[in-house]
């Protein structure tokens, strides 16, 4: 044998050995990205820590949004100017912004209708939601009891007032021209406690709450569910429906229909609120924002809104020979507005009413 044959035949040999460690790596890598694509559709993604870092690669300065870090800077801020720091608890979760209402600043006992004491906090955070920044984020308020069972003839059980609770709060933020499309309701009972139950008599006070949950989730691309006919999950005409080899002969299913009209998108004009001091991120320079006083004799948006409740809650009581409460809610009407005409002239009318009724 020639050198030369000697040569090719070693070459040929390298070749086909370095063919066979090519097809080996190949396969270990496939092997390990299947692995890994596997171990990413199990998991649980932290939406919320997902976003937060996309924020802080992002230019904030072509984006309104607000961030997950300032929206509960600005919660907690909006609790401490209503000195409701007791009552109102502001947590960051993987789920969102969580914040807990205790329900003796929500609720009267056995009652699901929102207390006058929880309007100022509730406006507050009406405003939040309904800023350029926020309003495509879905909003899920929960309600929670504790183990004391309650029956009465309007709540059977703590499910329906917990429900109603919820459902109660949801309503006070559609009332100030929230779109309904981004709130979910639900009513937990006592399933889910966060203090151990002591007393079987009154119960924890901590697991009666309300608990507002800003999520990650935008109401826009919410999909709508999509039927999938039983002709479909044999013939595999419906993407990710399921596909069988075997044909099976069906009969179509026929079913009357009657049209329906295409109904108009309505779109809800977004009224600008102002915005509470935002956090600045330590990668920029912190400005100092001058802060204008506030005119005397000018009421705020929050403060028009609470003039409005009180006066609808004093004529109710009025109406009903309630004339103590009525006076009460008068006065808080002329606490934020001393010129206000017809609230002084009740509250002499009311106390006229209750001094004859004496």
């Amino acid at each position: 044998m020639s050198e030369l044959e000697d040569l090719l035949r070693r070459k040929k040999g390298e070749e086909d050995e370095m063919g066979r460690w090519v097809f080996s790596y190949s396969d270990m890598i496939t092997l390990l990205f299947a692995f890994f694509v596997f171990l990413a559709s199990v998991s649980n993604i932290n939406q919320v820590k997902l976003e937060m870092a996309s924020d802080f690669f992002s230019d904030k300065k072509s984006s309104n949004r607000v961030t997950y870090k300032e929206l509960t800077q600005m919660i907690q801020n909006a609790v401490v100017s209503e000195k409701l720091q007791d009552e109102v608890k502001v947590v960051l979760t993987p789920q969102g912004v969580e914040i807990n209402l205790k329900d003796k600043l929500m609720f009267d006992v056995g009652r699901a209708e929102v207390k006058m004491n929880a309007l100022p906090i509730l406006l507050r955070l009406s405003n939040l939601l309904n800023q350029p920044g926020m309003a495509d984020r879905v909003v899920l308020v929960e309600g929670h009891t504790d183990s004391v069972p309650i029956k009465s003839v309007q709540y059977p059980s703590n499910w329906e007032l917990s429900s109603s609770r919820a459902a109660s709060v949801v309503k006070f933020f559609i009332g100030k021209k929230s779109d309904a499309k981004r709130f979910k309701s639900i009513g937990y009972a006592d399933t889910h406690p966060i203090a151990k139950e002591n007393d079987s008599i009154t119960g924890e006070p901590a697991n009666r709450r309300v608990v507002i949950v800003i999520t990650s989730e935008s109401f826009v691309s919410g999909e709508l569910r999509k039927e999938i006919k039983v002709e479909e999950l044999f013939t595999g005409t419906d993407e990710g429906a399921l596909k069988i080899s075997v044909p099976i002969k069906t009969e179509p299913v026929k079913t009357e229909t009657a049209p329906v009209a295409p109904v108009p998108a309505v779109q809800t004009p977004q009224t600008p609120q102002k915005v509470q001091p935002q956090v600045v991120p330590k990668s920029e320079p912190v400005k100092k924002t001058v802060i204008q006083p506030q005119q005397p004799g000018v009421l705020t948006d929050v403060q028009k809104d609470l003039i409005k409740d009180y006066y609808i809650q004093a004529q109710e009581a009025y109406q009903s020979k309630k004339y103590e409460l009525a006076i009460y809610y008068w006065q808080k009407v002329l606490e934020l507005n001393p010129n206000h005409q017809l609230a002084s002239m009740n509250v002499d009318r009311a106390k006229d009413k209750l001094k004859n009724k004496k």
